[in-house]
């Protein structure tokens, strides 16, 4: 979450809010996998 980088959160994301610059956001779990 955030500038330029890569956020990789694993586990259980039942609510997933992520918002951020030149980065990838992934979720693996109970959430829906957002770009």
């Amino acid at each position: 979450m955030g500038g330029s980088g890569n956020d990789l959160l694993i586990g259980n994301a039942a609510a997933n809010d992520l918002k951020g610059g030149a980065g990838n956001d992934i979720i693996y779990g109970g959430g829906v996998p957002t770009a």
